[in-house]
């Protein structure tokens, strides 16, 4: 399988200077073997780019998945490669035009389970990564505003572990869902004379952060609950400041009518329930208490063959 894409982007806002544009043109091809009988399936992948004349790395990719009743894994290795955006580049005020641009390699592996039992069904997976990025892009304090910087060496490694179940009768199934995310990334290495954030945890990148969601499902009434945790954010690279933990809470009501083949999903949703103070830039308190109504409205054809 191969494709071509062309994209071109121009800004004309007063948050540029000028009227700056950019054109990317790239070359995808993607090869996949997976016999009908076998549960293996490997994908290669390689893309080509250029922008505005200057051509990127070749970026190979490699997808290993293993699928079977009760149990998933896979394996993925890729080159990774990122041009500054224009919003990087030319923002006003922050923006740095003499940014480079990202690249680096990332690998992960991972594994889901499935299990069943009468009415109950569970699954657990299991995430890992890491990567290795060279001039990382990181938007900064720069006084009273943020100006986009390249890091010269930036480790992640990251594990996601989860949990799900559920029970089923009749009309009625309960549902439990609990994610946890664990990352670390680290300035390896810097392009700034004694930078103080050299060997420590990016800025507004949390090292823990969990969530976990009840959800209580009648016919076509939906009633859930989620709770949501959030560790220490570092805001200076020094990390001489920081935004504390902090954790949040939302009650969801919602109901879905059908008429033939339309369809109107109602909601009620209310967020931060417990009312908690916290900010996930420092100095801009996000909303206490509120709500949420919507509805949307979808309509579905039939196709007669």
């Amino acid at each position: 399988h191969f494709q071509t894409e062309v994209q071109g982007s121009n800004a004309n806002t007063t948050a540029f200077e000028a009227n700056p544009s950019q054109h990317r043109q790239g070359l995808v091809g993607t090869y996949r073997w997976h016999p009908i009988s076998s549960p293996l399936q490997i994908q290669l992948g390689a893309r080509q780019d250029w922008q505005d004349g200057q051509r990127s790395p070749f970026l190979p990719e490699l997808k290993i998945q293993w699928n079977q009743r009760t149990m998933r894994a896979f394996a993925h290795i890729s080159r990774s490669f990122r041009w500054p955006t224009l919003n990087d580049r030319f923002w006003e005020p922050g923006g740095n035009p003499n940014l480079l641009p990202e690249q680096g390699w990332s690998q992960e592996v991972g594994s889901k389970w499935y299990f069943q039992h009468k009415t109950w069904s569970y699954q657990m997976g299991f995430n890992a990564f890491a990567r290795q990025s060279d001039n990382w892009i990181i938007w900064v304090p720069e006084g009273l505003f943020f100006s986009p910087q390249n890091v010269r060496t930036v480790n992640h490694w990251g594990i996601s572990p989860s949990f799900s179940t559920s029970y089923s009768i009749n009309s009625w199934r309960i549902q439990l869902k609990s994610n946890y995310h664990w990352l670390s990334a680290v300035n390896s290495q810097s392009n700034i004379p004694n930078d103080q954030s050299e060997g420590k945890q990016l800025i507004y990148v949390p090292t823990h952060q969990a969530d976990a969601q009840l959800q209580l499902d009648y016919a076509a009434w939906q009633l859930s609950y989620v709770h949501q945790w959030m560790g220490q954010i570092y805001t200076l690279g020094d990390h001489s400041q920081s935004i504390p933990a902090f954790q949040l809470a939302f009650l969801g009501l919602s109901k879905k009518w059908r008429f033939g083949q339309q369809q109107l999903h109602t909601y009620l949703q209310i967020r931060n329930i417990w009312n908690t103070d916290y900010e996930f830039v420092i100095q801009r308190p996000m909303p206490g208490r509120h709500c949420r109504v919507g509805v949307a409205y979808t309509l579905s054809s039939l196709k007669n063959n």
